[in-house]
């Protein structure tokens, strides 16, 4: 095997148009050992925590089944399972990781108590839902503006969809090294936080929809430093006012 040891970090998307769907993107971290066990950890686009470990099979292959347990329903009728193939390559490329087999399942709780807890998606998608994945490993020496390989002022951070009426643009900051810098300093309609020793990121934006809570909505996402999805990429939750029904949304850090 060619297997390239190390951490992975990775983007989970999924092709289905319509409001029932999350439209945002999922974020994940892969670990493959010296022995070619691996572990991963993540969240999906409905904000649904996944782990798992196992081991490489032949053709650089991770097999994984995990089983999800949705607010509302009695047992873990929920699940996650694909194959990640891994992609060595020739230095300096990065070594990838991608997947085209994945398969979400999340079972219809309508007619569960869920308690006072919002629940998106409740009709969920008992037949399941296609997912496809790429990422590369991460180096957490690259600074992040490395990793986007862009100038200090030359990145934007975007989000879509989640009951947003437009795209919604935030391009006043700059990041040079792995200082993030607003501009103004005050500006409080949105936060960016970037971990450069894992590429995890999170932060806060001003949504255009109706009915805003006083609570900006959050967001997740994973930095990928090359391959098909160089770029930060994840996900929210709208969370307006008096809305029984959340949605996800994509959030984007590109160049």
């Amino acid at each position: 095997m060619g297997k390239t040891q190390g951490y992975y970090t990775i983007a989970l998307l999924q092709d289905h148009p319509g409001a029932e769907y999350p439209q945002g993107t999922g974020r994940s971290a892969l670990t493959l050992l010296s022995d070619g066990n691996f572990r991963l950890a993540g969240l999906l686009a409905d904000g649904m925590t996944i782990t798992s470990s196992g081991f490489l099979v032949a053709a650089d292959e991770a097999p994984f089944f995990i089983q999800l347990t949705t607010p509302g329903a009695i047992t873990k009728e929920g699940s996650l399972m694909g194959t990640f193939n891994l992609i060595p390559q020739v230095p300096p490329l990065n070594a990838e990781v991608r997947s085209h087999d994945m398969r979400w399942f999340r079972p219809d709780v309508r007619a569960k108590p869920v308690g006072a807890k919002l629940l998106a998606y409740k009709a969920g998608w008992p037949q399941g839902i296609d997912l496809t994945a790429a990422g590369a490993i991460y180096n957490p020496a690259l600074t992040v503006s490395a990793s986007l390989g862009t100038s200090p002022t030359g990145t934007w951070l975007g989000f879509t969809r989640g009951k947003l009426s437009g795209p919604v643009d935030v391009r006043n900051f700059t990041i040079e090294g792995n200082k993030i810098t607003k501009l103004p300093a005050t500006d409080k309609s949105f936060t960016l936080t970037v971990t450069p020793s894992t590429g995890m990121m999170t932060g806060t934006f001003t949504p255009d929809w109706t009915q805003p809570n006083r609570v900006l909505p959050t967001f997740q996402g994973v930095l990928i430093q090359g391959g098909l999805l160089q770029g930060g990429h994840g996900y929210f939750m709208s969370n307006r006012l008096y809305d029984l029904d959340p949605e996800s949304g994509r959030v984007m850090l590109t160049r």
